[in-house]
């Protein structure tokens, strides 16, 4: 039986980031990321150039389709 991959989007650009986004590289049969929401567009120019796109505000990440939201940000 055949699944599709879960679309995901990540809150944040930094390392975190790139760990679920390597995740996805790796594994694209089970998952797919659609989104990265930055605080800044230069956070965003850094993960741009991928398969998903990116946003500066959760609002417009919300158009992406994500069925999982992962927060990729720091505790402070």
């Amino acid at each position: 039986m055949s699944t599709a991959p879960v679309p995901f989007a990540v809150v944040g650009s930094g390392w975190r980031c790139d760990f679920f986004l390597r995740l996805a590289r790796m594994a694209p049969h089970a998952l797919r990321a659609v989104g990265v929401v930055t605080r800044s567009a230069a956070s965003g120019d850094r993960v741009t150039g991928q398969d998903h796109a990116v946003a500066l505000a959760i609002e417009e990440s919300a158009r992406t389709g994500a069925d999982v939201v992962v927060v990729g940000e720091p505790w402070a």
